[in-house]
């Protein structure tokens, strides 16, 4: 966050939370409660698999996608077709062709908001395998911390 402190949300497939430093756990059944603040998440850009998420990709972007380089690594580039879609102007996704695993991502142009940057790189790093109970926001908290029950807003 702007001031420092850190924000910690996620979703386990069944309830989403966040909190920060000095706050209880807030907890939703709404999937999509608490992505707002990941860069690109409002617009459902594919964070994860390339597959799922490439139909909407065409629909709000002119891409050009490129043969695969190296360990199988295709690159789409895309800039946003109108003013009228939300999110970045232009974004570069580098993703294993085989089974839809994004790889980076760059997105330029982002939407200014309250001091937020115009362009972010995410890379993943690591596909250990954390277990069921790392999604959960009891892995991410110290016992005993508050949590609030949220409504899912329709």
């Amino acid at each position: 966050m702007a001031d420092g402190r850190q924000r910690v949300s996620g979703y386990d497939g069944v309830e989403s939370w966040s909190f920060r430093e000095d706050s209880p756990v807030h907890v939703s059944s709404g999937g999509e409660r608490f992505r707002g603040s990941i860069p690109g998440q409002q617009q459902t850009l594919p964070f994860l698999d390339m597959h799922a998420s490439l139909t909407q990709l065409r629909e709000n972007y002119d891409i050009t996608l490129s043969e695969p380089h190296g360990e199988r690594l295709s690159q789409l580039y895309g800039v946003r077709k109108s003013r009228d879609v939300r999110g970045p102007k232009e974004v570069d996704i580098w993703f294993n062709q085989t089974s839809g695993t994004v790889q980076r991502m760059v997105l330029y142009g982002l939407p200014p908001h309250k001091g937020s940057p115009r362009a972010v790189s995410l890379e993943l790093i690591d596909q250990t395998d954390r277990g069921p109970d790392f999604f959960s926001h009891e892995s991410h908290h110290e016992p005993g911390r508050r949590i609030r029950q949220e409504e899912e807003k329709k």
